[in-house]
Protein backbone atom coordinates (compact mmCIF):
# COMPACT_ATOMS: atom_id res chain seq x y z
CA UNK A 1 0.00 0.00 0.00
CA UNK A 2 1.47 3.35 -1.03
CA UNK A 3 0.73 5.90 1.69
CA UNK A 4 2.11 8.93 -0.10
CA UNK A 5 1.16 9.43 -3.73
CA UNK A 6 3.34 12.50 -4.18
CA UNK A 7 6.52 13.14 -2.22
CA UNK A 8 7.55 16.73 -1.41
CA UNK A 9 11.00 17.42 -2.83
CA UNK A 10 12.13 18.77 0.53
CA UNK A 11 11.58 15.23 1.89
CA UNK A 12 14.46 14.01 -0.31
CA UNK A 13 16.79 16.20 1.72
CA UNK A 14 15.35 14.85 5.00
CA UNK A 15 15.62 11.22 3.82
CA UNK A 16 19.26 11.53 2.77
CA UNK A 17 20.10 13.26 6.04
CA UNK A 18 18.39 10.52 8.08
CA UNK A 19 15.81 7.94 6.87
CA UNK A 20 14.28 7.80 10.36
CA UNK A 21 13.80 11.58 10.32
CA UNK A 22 12.04 11.26 6.94
CA UNK A 23 9.78 8.54 8.35
CA UNK A 24 8.84 10.55 11.45
CA UNK A 25 8.34 13.89 9.67
CA UNK A 26 6.72 12.86 6.40
CA UNK A 27 5.02 9.54 7.09
CA UNK A 28 4.00 9.98 10.71
CA UNK A 29 3.43 13.72 10.30
CA UNK A 30 5.40 14.67 13.41
CA UNK A 31 7.29 17.71 12.16
CA UNK A 32 8.42 20.13 14.83
CA UNK A 33 9.72 23.47 13.70
CA UNK A 34 12.74 25.01 15.36
CA UNK A 35 14.64 28.27 15.09
CA UNK A 36 16.72 26.99 12.14
CA UNK A 37 13.63 25.98 10.12
CA UNK A 38 11.84 29.23 10.98
CA UNK A 39 14.85 31.35 10.00
CA UNK A 40 15.32 29.43 6.74
CA UNK A 41 11.67 29.92 5.79
CA UNK A 42 11.84 33.62 6.68
CA UNK A 43 14.99 34.12 4.57
CA UNK A 44 13.40 32.29 1.64
CA UNK A 45 10.23 34.36 1.81
CA UNK A 46 11.90 37.76 2.23
CA UNK A 47 14.71 37.51 -0.31
CA UNK A 48 12.61 36.81 -3.38
CA UNK A 49 10.65 39.30 -5.43
CA UNK A 50 9.47 39.06 -9.02
CA UNK A 51 11.70 41.22 -11.18
CA UNK A 52 13.01 41.44 -14.71
CA UNK A 53 15.06 43.39 -17.22
CA UNK A 54 15.17 42.88 -20.96
CA UNK A 55 17.88 40.22 -20.47
CA UNK A 56 16.49 38.16 -17.57
CA UNK A 57 13.44 37.35 -15.43
CA UNK A 58 13.48 36.29 -11.78
CA UNK A 59 10.56 34.26 -10.41
CA UNK A 60 10.51 33.34 -6.71
CA UNK A 61 8.45 30.59 -5.11
CA UNK A 62 7.62 28.63 -8.26
CA UNK A 63 5.63 25.36 -7.94
CA UNK A 64 6.97 22.41 -9.98
CA UNK A 65 6.08 18.73 -10.27
CA UNK A 66 7.04 15.49 -11.97
CA UNK A 67 4.33 13.00 -12.85
CA UNK A 68 7.03 10.47 -13.72
CA UNK A 69 8.79 10.67 -10.33
CA UNK A 70 5.65 11.68 -8.39
CA UNK A 71 7.41 14.52 -6.57
CA UNK A 72 6.59 18.22 -6.28
CA UNK A 73 7.44 21.32 -4.30
CA UNK A 74 8.17 25.03 -4.53
CA UNK A 75 11.50 26.27 -5.92
CA UNK A 76 13.10 29.15 -4.01
CA UNK A 77 13.89 31.10 -7.17
CA UNK A 78 14.13 30.68 -10.95
CA UNK A 79 16.12 32.99 -13.22
CA UNK A 80 15.38 32.87 -16.97
CA UNK A 81 17.95 34.39 -19.29
CA UNK A 82 18.51 33.94 -23.03
CA UNK A 83 16.91 30.50 -23.23
CA UNK A 84 18.70 29.14 -20.18
CA UNK A 85 17.25 28.48 -16.75
CA UNK A 86 18.90 28.78 -13.34
CA UNK A 87 17.22 27.09 -10.37
CA UNK A 88 18.31 28.73 -7.13
CA UNK A 89 18.14 26.80 -3.85
CA UNK A 90 19.06 28.78 -0.75
CA UNK A 91 20.32 27.10 2.39
CA UNK A 92 20.67 28.84 5.71
CA UNK A 93 23.90 27.16 6.75
CA UNK A 94 27.59 27.37 5.99
CA UNK A 95 29.35 25.01 3.58
CA UNK A 96 32.54 25.05 1.57
CA UNK A 97 31.38 22.14 -0.57
CA UNK A 98 27.79 21.03 -1.20
CA UNK A 99 26.12 18.31 0.81
CA UNK A 100 24.77 15.33 -1.17
CA UNK A 101 21.24 15.82 0.20
CA UNK A 102 21.26 19.45 -1.00
CA UNK A 103 22.55 18.42 -4.44
CA UNK A 104 19.86 15.78 -4.99
CA UNK A 105 17.14 18.14 -3.76
CA UNK A 106 18.34 20.67 -6.35
CA UNK A 107 18.48 18.01 -9.08
CA UNK A 108 14.87 17.09 -8.24
CA UNK A 109 13.87 20.74 -8.71
CA UNK A 110 15.65 20.81 -12.08
CA UNK A 111 13.97 17.58 -13.28
CA UNK A 112 10.57 18.87 -12.14
CA UNK A 113 11.09 22.25 -13.80
CA UNK A 114 12.02 20.52 -17.06
CA UNK A 115 8.88 18.38 -16.92
CA UNK A 116 6.57 21.17 -15.69
CA UNK A 117 7.59 23.68 -18.35
CA UNK A 118 8.72 21.46 -21.23
CA UNK A 119 12.32 22.63 -21.01
CA UNK A 120 15.27 20.44 -21.97
CA UNK A 121 17.20 19.41 -18.87
CA UNK A 122 20.41 20.41 -20.68
CA UNK A 123 19.23 24.07 -20.60
CA UNK A 124 18.91 24.06 -16.80
CA UNK A 125 21.59 24.73 -14.19
CA UNK A 126 21.16 24.69 -10.45
CA UNK A 127 22.82 26.99 -7.96
CA UNK A 128 23.09 26.18 -4.27
CA UNK A 129 23.59 29.28 -2.15
CA UNK A 130 24.68 28.75 1.43
CA UNK A 131 23.59 32.02 3.01
CA UNK A 132 25.82 31.63 6.08
CA UNK A 133 29.00 31.61 4.00
CA UNK A 134 27.64 33.24 0.80
CA UNK A 135 29.11 30.23 -1.03
CA UNK A 136 27.53 29.61 -4.45
CA UNK A 137 27.89 26.22 -6.05
CA UNK A 138 26.69 25.40 -9.58
CA UNK A 139 25.20 21.95 -10.19
CA UNK A 140 24.57 20.41 -13.61
CA UNK A 141 21.86 17.73 -13.85
CA UNK A 142 24.06 14.89 -15.12
CA UNK A 143 22.70 11.46 -16.01
CA UNK A 144 24.48 10.06 -12.97
CA UNK A 145 22.82 12.55 -10.60
CA UNK A 146 19.38 11.97 -12.14
CA UNK A 147 19.85 8.19 -11.79
CA UNK A 148 20.91 8.66 -8.16
CA UNK A 149 17.82 10.80 -7.57
CA UNK A 150 15.58 8.10 -9.07
CA UNK A 151 17.15 5.42 -6.84
CA UNK A 152 16.73 7.65 -3.80
CA UNK A 153 13.04 8.21 -4.52
CA UNK A 154 12.54 4.45 -4.97
CA UNK A 155 14.24 3.85 -1.60
CA UNK A 156 12.01 6.49 0.00
CA UNK A 157 8.91 4.72 -1.28
CA UNK A 158 10.15 1.44 0.23
CA UNK A 159 10.15 3.15 3.65
CA UNK A 160 6.32 3.24 3.43
CA UNK A 161 6.28 -0.56 3.67
CA UNK A 162 9.38 -1.12 5.79
CA UNK A 163 10.03 1.72 8.25
CA UNK A 164 13.63 2.21 9.39
CA UNK A 165 14.53 1.15 12.90
CA UNK A 166 16.07 3.69 15.26
CA UNK A 167 19.74 3.19 15.99
CA UNK A 168 20.77 3.24 19.63
CA UNK A 169 24.17 4.13 20.96
CA UNK A 170 25.52 1.70 23.56
CA UNK A 171 26.86 4.58 25.70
Amino acid sequence: MNLMEEIPISAINAYLYCPMRFYIEYLQGQFFSNEHVAEGRYLGETTGKISQTKNWKKRPQLYVFSDRLRVSDIIDEVILSGGSVQIIEKKKGVAQKPFKNDILQLVAYMVCYAESFGTALSKIRGVLIYLGSQKKITVKPSRELVAELEKTIEAMRRVFENPPQPLYDEK
